[in-house]
């Protein structure tokens, strides 16, 4: 075993989704998803060798953004990364009207009766999880697969970002995360378990602050901001706005952490769709050197 989990390929992916059920119906779930890895192991054939491996800085990159999640979490996550078109058909579904409503037992028939694997099926009851996915598709592709061509490597990787994040003193132990160090066949390891097993709670950093520099840029994807002295990754925050107003004690005002709330509030000189960011990015870097920007474009 690599990590806290074992080796899987495709062949042993339909056996660890259905344990991934847990976040639906959370409870026993929990204690029986290391056994259930574990007899997945046995199923599935060494990964052939292949030059175009990731390397390790690019997994360290690549992992980064969930490798503080709670194993279960962090397990279902990797699983239906590796279902990407049915992640976004999952978040289509849920921004329906007659969705929203849904909760518990009722969301759980529903979202059953959907022809998806169970492992996204599972992540109805984590809809923030499921727009991040959905909303950073390219990101969520390559991460499901690298899961599945090198789930050790991956793995590994999560194991050095915790490790980097513990160092830094911003991974430790708190009322909804438990961080213990166990022997895993011979290598220590660092468990992150859920400090209530019937309480999902989604870890929100930022990379930069949870670990530092790493050589390998983080993925250009959406990080919680800052805002009013508090920062949702140098302790790492669990419910983005509801934390920052509990520390705060004061309501926050309508829009918050959106692009436009802090594009109207200076937090933000710009607000860039994706598909024009590398032209924006280039414009921006023409302007600083002091070359003539494209026409048409003018500075933020």
């Amino acid at each position: 075993m690599s990590g806290t989990f074992p080796v899987m390929h495709r062949t042993a992916r339909g056996l660890l989704a259905l344990v991934c059920a847990f976040a639906v119906a959370p409870g026993d779930a929990f204690a029986n998803l290391r056994s259930a890895l574990t007899a997945a192991q046995t199923q599935t054939p060494p990964p052939a060798a292949d030059q175009s491996r990731i390397p390790a800085d690019q997994l360290d990159s690549l992992v980064a953004p969930i490798a503080l999640y709670p194993d279960p979490l962090l397990a279902q996550t990797l699983v239906a990364s590796t279902y990407p078109l049915e992640l976004v058909q999952l978040h289509q579904w849920l921004i329906k009207d007659k969705n929203k409503v849904l909760k518990d037992k009722a969301l759980a028939d529903a979202v059953a009766k959907q022809p998806w694997d169970p492992s996204i099926q599972s992540m109805a009851a984590l809809p923030d999880v499921v727009k991040w996915l959905a909303d950073d598709i390219q990101w969520t592709t390559d991460l499901g697969n690298a899961f599945l061509a090198q789930q050790g490597d991956v793995m590994d990787a999560v194991q050095r970002m915790r490790g980097k994040a513990k160092a830094k003193g911003t991974l430790s132990s708190n009322d909804k995360i438990k961080v213990e160090n166990e022997m895993v066949e011979g290598k220590d390891v660092i468990v992150i378990q859920q400090a209530n097993p019937q309480v999902v709670y989604v870890p929100s950093y930022d990379p930069m602050y949870a670990y530092g520099a790493i050589g390998y840029p983080y993925p250009p994807i959406w990080y919680p901001p800052y805002y009013g002295g508090v920062w949702a990754g140098a302790v790492i925050g669990f419910a983005g706005p509801r934390v920052i107003k509990q520390t705060l004690g004061q309501d926050l005002p309508e829009g918050f952490q959106t692009a436009e709330f802090l594009l109207d509030h200076g937090m933000l000189d710009q607000v860039v769709h994706r598909r024009d960011l590398k032209n924006t990015i280039s414009q921006l870097l023409r302007h600083m050197s002091g070359k003539p920007a494209a026409s048409g474009w003018s500075s933020p």
